[in-house]
């Protein structure tokens, strides 16, 4: 092997290294990638979620009918939806809000997964 193809393959190899950092910083960097499991999904959307409950129930003095109404509100820009393609689910009391994912099955309470309380 002549040292032009040595430097060539030193060359590929520190690009291809190069490439592989990247992508893992692209990943690590994208929390709602294909390669995250959908429950952990839910679970950081549904943390996100329950601020912008808490700020409509400051606004408004109640909690939100529905992802609409937030979005009407201005509040989000968007109705979000959970992995599944289901709307979140807002539960909320006098001091207290919780959003909720009803999970791959879609039905109440088996395998939901909500946001911490925030009160």
């Amino acid at each position: 092997m002549t040292r032009l193809h040595r430097r060539l393959l030193a060359c590929v190899a520190g690009v291809t290294a190069s490439l592989l950092v990247a992508f893992a910083v692209v990943l690590a960097a994208n929390p709602g990638c294909a390669c995250e499991p959908r429950w952990l999904v839910a679970a950081h959307e549904a943390q996100d979620e329950v601020f912008a409950v808490e700020q409509f129930k400051i606004l408004h003095d109640r909690c939100p009918r529905s992802a609409e109404e937030l979005r009407k509100a201005g509040i989000t820009a968007r109705v979000r939806t959970d992995p599944w393609g289901r709307p979140y689910v807002h539960l909320c009391g006098e001091d207290w809000a919780v959003v909720c994912s009803l999970g791959e099955d879609g039905v109440d309470p088996t395998d939901d997964i909500c946001s911490p309380g925030l009160g």
